[in-house]
């Protein structure tokens, strides 16, 4: 793929599939939620069910990824495979790679493709060794009561996240935490972007131990950097953060910047202390300081 800023990537219609997507949520266990599910079993009527409700716009479609997958790797890819998803697509604008339409899009491909050989796996959920398919088994043979309107809704809600993200139930962070594609997208990208710097900078492995530290842990970073754009927005205060808490995690084996819990306590306090500086015009070596301060200061302060 060649680096064009402008260039005009295939996506399903924006507004068709996030209205789909709000309107199969309104009604929990409807008639409408256990229809998809149905058609989430049958990889084809599942892709005929997407276009007939929703357009696809032309544009450059990305190549489709040619490693192996299995449901488990779909659902939490390698590190290995993430990076050669980002070698592969490393060229999308991030201005393309923030959409649910763009990352729905890439995965119905992929389905079509028969990389994703069976739409269920779409379905497969986070900790849970049964399949997508008999989630969703299991989810259409509840009987019609609260419980069982809410296991087809959450099964519902997970064919979006893991598709493309749902950002009627997640807000902006779902499309970089969600999806499959999208997740490793996002966060190789961070990665490289340190890696790619003119910078004394920890090594890839070590970087990777905090993006993938878990996914409540990458949903924190995430959640920061879209609620307040206006401080983490900066790819050289991503950079910093990411490669101090890198830092951190070597030097400190132990740290307590590890646990979620501490981590949200190092974001909002950089948060404070960012609102009373013009960050925006410090450098990645300056900011850098600032982090690793902050850092070693909240170490300290939770028992390290």
């Amino acid at each position: 793929m060649t680096n064009d800023p402008e260039a005009v990537y295939r996506e399903l219609d924006a507004d068709q599939y996030v209205g789909m997507q709000n309107s199969l949520l309104k009604d929990k266990g409807s008639g409408d939620q256990r229809d998809f599910l149905q058609a989430v079993k049958f990889t084809d009527d599942f892709v005929e069910f997407i276009e007939a409700q929703v357009k696809t716009n032309n544009g450059q479609t990305l190549p489709v990824f040619d490693d192996a997958l299995t449901e488990s790797s779909f659902k939490e890819p390698t590190e290995d495979q993430e990076a050669r998803m980002y070698a592969l697509w490393h060229a999308t604008p991030p201005r393309i790679a923030c959409r649910v339409s763009f990352w729905a899009s890439v995965t119905l491909e992929h389905i079509r493709d028969g990389k994703i050989p069976e739409a269920t796996w779409l379905a497969t959920n986070g900790g849970l060794t049964e399949t997508g398919e008999e989630r969703i088994d299991r989810a259409l043979a509840c009987a019609n009561d609260e419980a069982g309107k809410k296991q087809v809704d959450d099964c519902v809600r997970t064919v979006f996240r893991r598709m493309s993200g749902l950002p009627a139930a997640r807000g902006n962070r779902s499309v970089f935490v969600n999806p499959t594609f999208g997740r490793g997208w996002w966060r190789e990208r961070i990665v490289a972007n340190i890696l790619n710097r003119n910078e004394p900078v920890e090594d890839r492995a070590a970087l990777l131990e905090v993006v993938r530290r878990n996914q409540t842990y990458w949903e924190h970073l995430v959640t920061m950097i879209v609620s307040r754009g206006s401080v983490f927005g900066s790819a050289d205060v991503q950079a910093a953060l990411v490669n101090s808490l890198a830092k951190r995690f070597r030097q400190a084996p132990s740290t307590p910047l590890r646990t979620e819990a501490t981590l949200k306590v190092a974001l909002r306090r950089f948060s404070n202390v960012a609102s009373s500086l013009e960050i925006g015009v410090l450098d990645f070596r300056e900011i850098s300081v600032l982090t690793d301060d902050l850092l070693e200061r909240v170490e300290r302060s939770h028992g390290q």
